[in-house]
């Protein structure tokens, strides 16, 4: 698809083109979590008409941070589509794809389950050296989670050579997904074995694997009684 299809104005922009753009820069310098707090899909696709516009060639930010820049704000504000549709633009043109937007892209293919493209990624990583970096494994394993293939999911995550907290409680939360209780409680007592510090995210799926136990307890006993008065 063509860049200029990608960015579809659906509204007039609200602000001038320069106001835009400096907003894009403050955007940028931004920490990570406070700038996706603050780029709404409107201000998003105003940023991309604007970089068409100007093809890309902001002194202030390099071609790379523009695309990673979208590709994020895209997913963030629910519009994977055109998250990789860029992506694909970037294949195809044979442009730099870095460690840094490889995450937003698989986090794009989980909303739409799209696990071939998933997958199509995960080989470009390896090929690439990307699979060193924890957050990129990470966010591998949480793709192929939320596209229900658990194999390939802890496959990867047995083979990571680092492992963060994110890594245990992405693949608990894998487990915890997929319903494979019996494996989710085996993962937390690895974690208490290598004293692995449980994240809040961590404490919050135990909460749920905990509730969906209960819950399964009590069903089989109920199931158990209907059925010994038959």
């Amino acid at each position: 698809m063509d860049m200029m299809k990608v960015a579809v104005i659906e509204k007039p922009p609200l602000s001038s083109p320069s106001s835009v753009l400096a907003s894009t820069i403050k955007l940028i310098q931004f920490p990570k979590s406070e700038r996706l707090l603050q780029t709404t899909l409107e201000q998003t696709r105003q940023i991309h008409a604007l970089m068409v516009k100007t093809h890309f060639t902001d002194a202030n930010l390099s071609p790379s941070a523009q695309f990673n820049l979208l590709i994020t704000s895209y997913t963030k504000n629910s519009q994977p589509q055109s998250a990789l549709d860029i992506y694909a633009y970037l294949r195809r043109m044979d442009h730099e794809v870095d460690n840094f937007m490889v995450p937003a892209v698989l986090k794009a293919c989980s909303f739409v389950s799209m696990i071939q493209l998933g997958k199509e990624i995960h080989g470009f990583s390896v090929k690439s050296g990307f699979t060193k970096d924890v957050f990129v494994s990470n966010a591998m394993v949480k793709m192929y989670g939320e596209c229900d293939s658990v194999v390939s999911a802890r496959l990867l995550f047995d083979n990571m050579t680092e492992r963060d907290d994110v890594s245990w409680s992405t693949m608990l939360r894998c487990y915890v997904r997929n319903k494979l209780h019996r494996e989710a409680l085996e993962t937390i007592r690895k974690m208490q074995i290598l004293q692995i510090r449980p994240s809040e995210v961590a404490m919050i799926i135990m909460v749920t694997l905990f509730a969906d136990l209960i819950v399964t307890l009590f069903a089989d006993r109920y199931d158990c009684w209907i059925y010994s008065l038959q």
